[in-house]
């Protein structure tokens, strides 16, 4: 280097004046950074030149922070970086804003500005000093000279005018009347390319030109791609679904993974080169389980083979993240050999980039979103172009691994976004996550030969992507698996671009941008100079290399000149951001600042705030939001009670007297003993039976509460939905602890399972996505016989009907059926049932009180969904804020519903007795349908609904007559 340097080989960037000028022109902004912010909105919307100086502000800010030290130079970069630096300084001199500088602003208090100079520090004075360094320079700079003596004055400090880069009320900068502002932003543009360049960024193998000083084992410009550590992550995940091909489950389900894009992946960092972050779908496939892994290189010489399906489901039971070993010898699974923490964050908690698109997160942020104070519910273009950034080195690595990448991974569905549970200096990150699962129809050879063509499925859809994250809008455009139905879907693509290039507003991110949206779709016509090749791995090189010089260098530089100080595909959420008052129209922040981040997205149709500080949670196929902070005292019964109509946990709480009191504890003991001697307790069972396994959504359980510890043996998992730890599972409202006591006093022989949606008696808008996790995790996770949801809503939920469909009428590869019983509501005949007790195939709860009579806060029974249970006046305990449990009498169709629950697990527990009846009908006992018969011929008709009294089937009579009696409700040949 030295030798070079004597030589003339190489220039340090110090010896440009004009470079030592803009670092120290950024010197004299950066000292009184945080006093630069615009002061309100404008009163009209901008024109043209208003748009350009807001650009500009955004380009020059990100100009003026960087500070790169000193840097070496080959003879013809070092050349272009001087030109550019002059051209930007004399852009910048001639905008210069002389008005401010004479205008009067700082306090004419004298005594004010000595205290000022007598307080300077020595590095205020190593800057004025070097300010004046500048006047020898050849070229004519006295406006520039002007400022920066301003800016570096003692006055200046006691100036309290609201500065700012070239908007607002004083700017420092202002664009000539004459001038729209397009000379300007080209200067800019040229200036960052520069930046990029001597930052070292990847560059095209024709551009080599920066040197660095120190020593390095590669060169990512003059690498070949085909071994750029990309190359070892896609090989990573080659290998991954080659060991799931392989596996026994593959002809019921295929294993797919979410894999966490980031720069990391391509950075080769000692001892992470092949490691990558992800999580797996469970066997059976669901949508919403998910479990965390690390997969990659780690030092173990002896590793053991085991059925990766087997392990996956392994960590879930035991709450462990997967670590997975991938080498030449296989796959392994090395979990167990490394010390780990239990999992904090239970699924995976992320939202998809479509419903984002849905809630106008990726709208295009223009100077009316400001008017409208819709701006900073939208990401910006730094965030958009790094997304697009991630999502190309996928297409360059991925394409010829044998993945759905145009029918799976290139559809904003299976496109994540996913938060981080920790806080950093700047706030919490959001990552970027793609979903990638193996193409069992066809071979990775069939699919290159179709990149080659211009109507290829691959290209397009990832095309489409990528100007649905520009748009902000999902494009109703069809494409096609085979290519050659393709041409009007690559023409309209076409014209959107095109559409989007005669926009006036567009600026130059998106002429930008654009242009890597053309080199997408014209892609085919550059590949297609290599279809000739008749070296397989030859042409998948030359391939590579043209996605990545077409498209993803492009987005390289892009995101680089884009982003200000965030790196990778992560996205900060600023704590600063979600405490903002928005009551101006434009909040007293510089445009970069307000247009830099992603807000959580609202499950549909709620709307949502962002968060608080907490652990997300997921509302799969919908979205991800904070759950709420809770307050530290356990809620009561009494609070929130009467909103009606809202989704809700909790039952109204009535007034009751000793009357009614003691007729609902009979009602209850002779409910409990017509079956008690056909039912035996669990602790009596035999050892190797089945027992009869119940899952409560709900709000948790009390685990001091007598009842509860009593039976805690019997508590046999649990799971917490909400945020934290997953295994927390303490209820802080008291309304799942009220249902578990019920369900283990009435059903002794059955199996408790515990998980948490919710914090509160009133759902929040992010509960819903929780509830349909834990109904997918309840059925094929923990396999149980009965879901108990004592909850309502009052309308049906997407999110939850899904999950629902699932596990009432299941897949070949799901493991059977379930009873789902819900409650009806508490709204009274004004409104309908709600969901999801009034989903086809759910039982619907009503309640009575104990004399049979239906309770006034019913809703209107319908057929198929009057079945009702005492639900009124029945005795429990609460806790109070002195944590000691009170005595307290709860009502509603929650209860009725956990009462009902008891006694269909008592009816599969006695079912249990006869193999003639267990084997053969338990297909249709075990179902919601077939439970639904049995309660038929336990119910008798009171006030329109179908009032259950098990009494009716069990008290006093043979089993043999029972179990006659269950079959002939089922059918009468069983």
């Amino acid at each position: 280097m030295e030798e070079s340097l004597k030589d003339g080989k190489i220039f340090p960037t110090t010896k440009s004046s004009a470079w030592n000028y803009l670092q120290t022109l950024g010197a004299c902004v950066s000292g009184r950074l945080e006093r630069f912010s615009p002061a309100g909105a404008p009163p009209t919307r901008p024109k043209k030149r208003g748009n350009n100086a807001a650009l500009i502000e955004m380009d020059l800010e990100s100009i003026l922070r960087t500070n790169l030290g000193v840097n070496y130079l080959t003879k013809g970069i070092f050349e272009k970086m001087d030109e550019a630096a002059l051209d930007l300084l004399q852009t910048l001199n001639t905008m210069v804003n002389l008005a401010l500088i004479t205008s009067k602003g700082a306090s004419t208090d004298r005594n004010e500005w000595l205290e000022t100079i007598e307080s300077e520090d020595s590095q205020a004075v190593e800057l004025r000093a070097r300010v004046d360094t500048f006047t020898t320079l050849q070229t004519d700079f006295t406006r520039l000279h002007n400022l920066m003596t301003f800016l570096t004055s003692p006055r200046v400090a006691t100036d309290q005018r609201p500065f700012s880069l070239a908007t607002g009320l004083h700017p420092l900068f202002v664009l000539p009347l004459t001038d729209s502002g397009d000379s300007a932003m080209g200067s800019l543009r040229r200036w960052s390319e520069i930046l990029q360049t001597i930052q070292g960024r990847p560059q095209p193998s024709d551009d080599c030109s920066f040197i660095s000083l120190e020593p390095v084992t590669e060169s990512h410009g003059q690498k070949e791609l085909d071994q750029h550590p990309g190359e070892s992550v896609s090989n990573v995940v080659q290998d991954i679904f080659k060991e799931f091909r392989q596996l026994g489950c593959v002809t019921k389900t295929t294993h797919e993974i979410r894999l966490h894009v980031t720069d990391d992946l391509y950075s080769g960092r000692l001892g992470h080169e092949r490691n990558l972050e992800m999580f797996i779908s469970c066997c059976p496939g669901s949508t919403l389980i998910w479990q965390n892994a690390e997969c990659g290189n780690f030092a173990f010489d002896d590793p053991v083979k085991h059925c990766i399906c087997d392990r996956i489901s392994w960590a879930m039971h035991c709450r462990r993240k997967l670590y997975i070993m991938v080498n030449s010898n296989g796959v392994f699974d090395v979990t167990d050999r490394l010390s780990v923490d239990p999992l904090r964050c239970d699924s995976f908690d992320g939202t998809s980039l479509s419903e984002l698109l849905k809630q106008d997160i990726f709208k295009p942020i223009d100077v009316q979103a400001y008017l409208d104070n819709t701006a900073d519910k939208r990401v910006d273009s730094a965030t958009k172009a790094q997304v697009a950034l991630g999502l190309s080195r996928c297409l360059m690595h991925f394409f010829d691994k044998g993945l759905e990448l145009a029918s799976h991974s290139w559809i904003a569905d299976n496109v994540h976004f996913r938060e981080t549970s920790t806080n950093t200096a700047r706030g919490k990150k959001r990552l970027l996550y793609v979903s990638l699962r193996p193409n069992l129809n066809e071979n990775a050879a069939t699919e290159m030969v179709k990149m080659f063509k211009n109507g290829s499925p691959v290209v397009l859809s990832f095309a489409k992507l990528l100007l649905e994250v520009l748009y902000g809008k999902a494009l109703k455009i069809q494409v096609n698996p085979n290519e050659n139905y393709n041409l009007s879907s690559w023409l309209e693509l076409g014209n959107i671009v095109q559409d989007l290039r005669r926009d006036p507003d567009g600026g130059p991110f998106t002429s930008k941008y654009l242009e890597v949206v053309e080199n997408c779709l014209s892609l085919w016509a550059t590949l297609s100079n290599g279809d000739g090749r008749t070296d397989p791995a030859g042409k998948i090189r030359f391939m590579r290399k043209v996605i990545y010089e077409k498209i993803v260098h492009k987005l390289e530089l892009i995101a680089g000149s884009e982003s200000t100080s965030r790196t990778g595909s992560d996205v900060v959420v600023s704590p600063e951001r979600r405490k903002r008052k928005t009551q101006d129209s434009i909040p007293n922040e510089s445009p970069v600042k307000k247009l830099a981040y992603l807000p959580r997205a609202p499950s549909a149709p709620v709307s949502l705030g962002y968060v608080n500080g907490q652990n997300s949670s997921v509302s799969p196929g919908g979205s991800v939001a904070a759950a709420k902070q809770g307050d530290d005292k356990q809620i009561t019964d009494d609070d929130d009670a009467g909103i009606h109509g809202r989704p809700s946990l909790y039952d109204e709480q009535v007034g009751t007297s000793e009357h009614e009191q003691k007729a609902a504890e009979e009602h209850l003991n002779a409910l409990i003993n017509s079956m008690g001697e056909y039912i035996k307790p669990r602790a009596n069972g035999a050892p190797n039976e089945k027992p009869i396994k119940v899952a409560i959504i709900d709000s948790g359980m009390d685990a001091d509460d007598n009842w509860i510890r009593a039976a805690k043996t019997r508590i046999r998992d649990k799971r917490n939905w909400t945020g934290g730890q997953v295994d927390n599972c303490a209820d802080e409202c008291g309304h799942g602890t009220h249902i578990t006591r019920l369900i283990l006093k009435i059903a002794p022989a059955a199996e408790i399972y515990i998980a948490k949606v919710s914090k509160r008696r009133k759902l929040d808008p992010e509960v819903p996505g929780q509830v349909a996790q834990a109904i997918e995790w309840a059925a094929g996770v923990w396999k149980v016989d009965i879901i108990s949801l004592s909850m309502a809503m009052d309308g049906e939920n997407l999110t939850i009907r899904k999950a629902l469909d699932k596990v009432l009428n299941p897949p070949h590869d799901w493991p059977k059926k379930v009873v789902v019983m819900a409650a009806a509501s508490n709204w009274g005949g004004n409104r309908r049932i709600g969901f999801p007790a009034s989903h086809k195939g759910v039982i619907c709860v009503h309640s009575t009180d104990g004399y049979g009579n239906p309770s006034k806060t019913n809703p209107t029974a319908q057929k198929g969904k009057d079945f009702a249970v005492l639900g009124m006046s029945i005795k429990s305990s609460v806790k109070g804020k002195n944590k000691k449990r009170t005595e307290k009498y709860i009502s509603g169709t929650s209860y009725a519903t956990a009462i009902g629950v008891g006694i269909a697990a008592n009816v599969l527990e006695f079912a249990k007795g006869d193999p003639t009846l267990w084997d053969e009908g338990k297909g249709r006992l075990c179902s919601s349908w077939g439970m639904s018969c049995v309660f038929s011929i336990m119910s008798g008709e009171r006030g329109g609904y179908r009032n259950v009294m098990p009494w009716r089937l069990f008290d006093r009579r043979s089993e043999e007559d029972v179990y006659r009696d269950i079959k002939d409700a089922l059918e009468p040949d069983v």
